[in-house]
């Protein structure tokens, strides 16, 4: 059941445009996750920190990471260069002024007794305060005012130190520093050694408290301002040696590579298939925008994946040779890859707006595969934008050698650019424009060599191709000159008039040429029945009945598109064939059989047409224009305005008969053709043979069409009301 329902969800698949559109689409993004998988997803190595490895292990791109072990060491010797915070205390100062005020209490209160008492009294503080007898005796014999002076001396020692500051662990240290500075300031023995005591007894505190949560946290932000350690391994360098310990570094590198698998490459390769799908939607936009019809042809979009997907496999396989044990140097090998070959071949095969959005797209996809370096990108493109505009207007084989020049150029100019901005080495400049200016040669050259192959296998027909048919050498051409030379030479005049029209129309001036060339090759099957190949010769048409001429005149059109089939002329060629008289009547014989007598009821005009279509381009328009002034034209002696009237003519004839109404050419578009078809004809015109008078008289009273196979138009002079004017104040 399963089965059945697949088989018939590929069927329905298969049927509808749409759907295979996006199978073609699923088929791209699986192709680009395949070979960005072969980048990413590198082969996996299972040996751990303090094992012998058993192979040697190398890195298979150039990569940089974060040295985690160097970035902590960084950190932590940032942290420790911190030191510690302290607050200060204000409320110390004030306790021990306090503390120093009650231990000079008791020598105060000692001065309120008696002299004969104080010396007993004095003597029960030595033990107390740790000083001599001679010392206390001293301190007693004092009065109050000079007492209160010691200790006032005493308090601005200690103020002194409290103004340096002391931090806690410090107070033995600031404790020391206060006695040297009683000894230094205190003139009296007596009062130094009174004065030392105090401060030895004294509770001495800091005013400077440690602040262990602002020491931590200012710590750790020095540490997180320190830039991780970066390391770079290069695509090919050594990473572990066959028999050598792994190390925690050696560990840290396999897993920076993807060689110890981890989640990091599968989360690169969703990014590359979201980015991917982001390219196909902008490609769908620009498609639009500019109205190119490659999403309605589905051999275009085709060609487009198989070049895309072409392109990063060979840029995958070449990023992987090595040309040099310096990786420096192999890395240059991308300068190799021939980006510009898969562009040029999208502007050929199909437009060159195309081609440069798609070698800026392959562009960027290289850049991933270069490690993201940004330089490669930047080369691929701008070399390829001069291919690009190397064989956007080919016109002989040689164009192919200035294209390769031309890329060559560019390659060299923006290697050695974005190598002086990088400050890279002159030998590795040298490396990289070598590996430019082959690139340069090597693009052309598979880009012309591919091309045939890709013509044929998608059914595009190019500029080149259609150069190639318009050589004269060609067999079908050779056998129209030799079985039917009117023919030829009429062929290679209406080329020549159309082509000179098409620039200023916006056709294509050499498809135009070439399907000029080929349109009337049905008349090799009987070119005799055609009045321009009838050298002297009796008009076999005279003996044959109107509907019988005109059953061979239209059957041209069908003798050709089998011919064509035969020679596997391309479809822009076979439309010419097909179209280049699109529904027009045979005036001639439709008039002549409505004479005979009892047909006027019985003749159908259908029957005098042909079977069509009409043109359905400006290119097979101006071949039916041409097709029908010159022949029209060649037999008619006028010059002047005269040929342009007739010019004119012939075209609002058409106009009017509405074969030009598929065509996209605009009134604006007829002005100009008028224009260049008689400046040429002017250059070119000579006598032709007459046609009977009967279609000169048929032209004037405006009743025929100007069927050029076999009769002429009306002389020019006589004014038509009906269709004079159309175009003549078009611009």
């Amino acid at each position: 059941m399963v089965k059945d329902r697949l088989a018939e969800f590929w069927s329905d698949m298969g049927k509808d445009p749409k759907k295979r559109i996006w199978i073609l689409a699923i088929v791209a993004l699986i192709g680009v996750l395949v070979i960005f998988a072969t980048y990413y997803l590198p082969e996996s190595f299972s040996v751990a920190e303090g094992e012998v490895s058993p192979e040697t292990i190398e890195a298979h791109q150039t990569i940089t990471f974060e040295d985690t072990q160097k970035t902590e060491a960084s950190r932590k010797a940032a942290a420790e260069k911190v030191g510690d915070i302290y607050v200060f205390d204000s409320t110390v100062i004030e306790r021990q002024t306090a503390q120093i005020s009650q231990l000079f209490k008791a020598w105060e209160d000692l001065l309120l007794l008696p002299e004969e008492e104080r010396p007993a009294k004095a003597e029960t503080y030595i033990g107390q305060f740790g000083i001599k007898k001679e010392t206390a005796a001293a301190i007693a014999a004092l009065d109050s005012i000079t007492l209160q002076a010691i200790k006032s001396q005493a308090v601005e020692i200690l103020a002194e130190q409290w103004r340096k500051g002391i931090r806690a662990g410090e107070v033995e240290t600031a404790r020391k520093s206060i006695l040297d500075k009683v000894y230094l300031q205190v003139n009296e023995s007596e009062y130094v050694a009174f004065i030392q005591a105090i401060y030895r007894i004294m509770d001495l505190e800091p005013n400077y408290i440690f602040d262990e949560a602002a020491t931590k946290t200012a710590k750790e932000e020095a540490g997180q301002k320190e830039a991780p350690v970066l390391t770079t391994v290069y695509r090919n360098q050594k990473i572990i040696g066959k028999g050598e310990v792994v190390t925690a570094n050696h560990i840290a590198t396999l897993k920076a590579l993807g060689y110890q698998r981890s989640k990091e490459p599968y989360i690169m390769i969703l990014g590359i298939g979201l980015f991917t799908l982001g390219i196909f939607y902008m490609f769908r936009l620009f498609l639009l925008q500019f109205k190119l019809k490659t999403l309605e042809k589905e051999n275009q979009l085709q060609l487009l994946v198989l070049l895309f997907l072409t392109m990063l496999a060979l840029a995958r396989l070449i990023i992987s040779i090595d040309i040099s044990a310096e990786a420096s140097i192999s890395e240059m090998i991308a300068y190799l890859i021939p980006v510009s070959a898969v562009a040029m071949l999208a502007a050929i095969l199909l437009d060159k707006r195309l081609g440069m959005l798609f070698s800026f797209v392959v562009s960027l996809y290289l850049g991933f595969l270069c490690d993201g370096n940004v330089t490669y990108s930047a080369v691929s493109f701008l070399g390829s934008m001069a291919g690009i505009y190397g064989v956007s207007r080919f016109s002989q084989r040689t164009d192919w050698v200035k294209s390769a020049l031309t890329i060559a150029l560019m390659n060299t100019w923006v290697i050695i650019s974005l190598a002086l901005v990088s400050n890279s080495s002159w030998p590795m400049i040298l490396w990289g424009v070598t590996m430019g200016c082959l690139n340069g040669f090597i693009s052309p050259i598979l880009a012309y060599g591919s091309l045939p192959f890709l013509e044929s296998s998608f059914k595009i027909t190019t500029s080149i191709s259609l150069m190639e048919l318009g050589n004269p050498s060609q067999p079908l051409l050779k056998e129209l000159l030799i079985k039917a030379p009117g023919t030829y030479n009429h062929s290679i005049l209406v080329g020549n008039l159309a082509e000179s029209a098409a620039d200023t129309v916006g056709a294509d001036p050499i498809l135009v040429r070439v399907g000029a060339y080929y349109h009337d090759i049905g008349k090799l099957r009987r070119p005799y029945f055609f009045i321009e190949n009838q050298f002297r010769e009796s008009n076999p048409h005279d003996k044959l009945t109107p509907s019988l001429s005109a059953l061979i005149l239209s059957a041209h059109v069908k003798d050709g598109i089998e011919l064509g089939k035969k020679y596997k002329l391309p479809q822009k060629v076979m439309d010419f064939i097909a179209q280049h008289h699109g529904t027009s009547i045979m005036g001639y014989f439709y008039h002549k059989a409505m004479e005979e007598p009892g047909n006027l009821e019985k003749v159908q005009e259908s029957d005098f047409r042909y079977p069509g279509p009409k043109p359905q381009n400006k290119e097979t328009a101006l071949v039916m224009l041409a097709d029908s002034v010159e022949a029209a034209v060649r037999s008619m002696h006028v010059t002047g305005d005269k040929l342009e009237f007739a010019v004119k003519k012939i075209i609002q004839d058409k106009l009017q008969d509405g074969q030009l109404e598929d065509s996209n050419l605009t009134l604006s578009d007829l002005k100009h053709i008028t224009a260049a078809f008689t400046q040429v004809l002017i250059g070119i015109y000579h006598s032709r043979i007459e046609y009977p008078e009967i279609v000169l008289q048929a032209m004037k009273e405006g009743m025929g069409e100007n069927e050029t196979d076999h009769q002429q138009p009306a002389e020019p002079g006589n004014d038509n009301p009906g269709t004079e004017g159309y175009f003549e104040d078009c611009s």
